[in-house]
């Protein structure tokens, strides 16, 4: 039949002309009502495999992605209340994973892992606003102070045990990480 082809269109067509040539309105009424439950089943199916898809992206902080998504959906069902919440899903999931960087941050500050701890500055630094980074300032420049302290231990003993091609690539990571430092001059 076209409801279950899915040609909702020739479905309804059919159920008119059932009306109007044959008179058979309850019938046609009964089509309508069938056509339009396969119509909304499948639009709820579309949306909760989109809304899967988008659930997915998340899982992997692909926030650009996971809005276009959204965006595109709720374009095409602008009534569908499930379609009407993945906005606030999306900023949701982003802010909860702000939080859960910040702590891990924390966490690596307490325990002066600083690798760690400019890794998830770098994460961070996406996610926080100026007014929320201006209350970690001078706990990130500290972070920072003591990595390029490591990075010019690390290149002094190197050249000092006379291992150039480590020294080398030590030295290139000081410049790029801190090329406006005299470390980096003195390099």
């Amino acid at each position: 039949s076209d409801v279950c082809s899915s040609d909702l269109e020739a479905a309804s067509m059919l159920a008119n002309e059932m009306e109007r040539r044959f008179g058979y309105a309850l019938e046609a009424d009964k089509f309508r009502d069938q056509i339009q439950a396969t119509s909304r089943a499948a639009i709820d199916a579309r949306v909760r495999d989109a809304s899967d898809h988008i659930e997915l992206l998340l899982s992997k902080s692909e926030w650009p992605d996971a809005t276009r998504e959204a965006e595109r959906l709720q374009r095409q069902f602008p009534a569908h209340p499930e379609a009407r919440k993945l906005t606030e899903r999306i900023e949701s999931a982003k802010d909860s994973h702000k939080r859960e960087l910040l702590q891990q941050w924390k966490d690596a500050v307490v325990k002066e892992d600083v690798g760690t701890s400019v890794e998830l500055l770098k994460q961070l630094d996406q996610y926080l606003s100026p007014s929320e980074a201006e209350d970690y300032k001078e706990t990130a420049r500290d972070v920072f102070r003591k990595r390029l302290q490591q990075l010019q231990v690390q290149f002094t003993m190197q050249v000092h045990d006379k291992n150039w091609g480590e020294a080398l690539g030590t030295g290139r990571q000081i410049i790029n990480e801190f090329p406006n430092t005299r470390t980096a001059a003195e390099v």
